[in-house]
């Protein structure tokens, strides 16, 4: 039996990154994992589909044109606390990040290692 694909939304503006993270998970693991992706280039859009929507996780710019550090974290976690989140940062945003695993994030990954074992 095929299992259901994770659903994940990915918040991030950079649509090249988008692109990078698809690629990614597009790639067949060792699990036989399948993933269904939706993107949102802002913080606002992306509130409004996690709260129409079902999703199994979050990958989350905490640098968004309508939203910036900490508070990115903040507002998703209050819209839906039981969806994991995972920051995505830059290289030197290290501590930003680790403040938003204090906060309710699952983990992060700098940009610049992303790759498909890591997610």
């Amino acid at each position: 039996m095929t299992p259901k694909p994770l659903q994940v939304l990915v918040i991030e503006d950079d649509r090249d990154y988008i692109d990078i993270i698809r690629m990614c998970l597009d790639e067949p693991d060792s699990m036989g994992l399948k993933f269904e992706i939706e993107s949102a280039d802002r913080l606002a859009l992306g509130l409004k589909l996690l709260s129409s929507c079902t999703f199994d996780a979050v990958l989350l710019d905490l640098r968004l044109p309508d939203s910036e550090g900490l508070e990115t974290i903040q507002q998703v976690i209050a819209e839906r606390n039981d969806v994991p989140v995972l920051v995505l940062t830059n290289l030197g945003d290290e501590s930003l990040a680790f403040e938003a695993m204090r906060l309710g994030a699952q983990d992060f990954m700098v940009k610049a290692t992303s790759d498909s074992r890591l997610l």
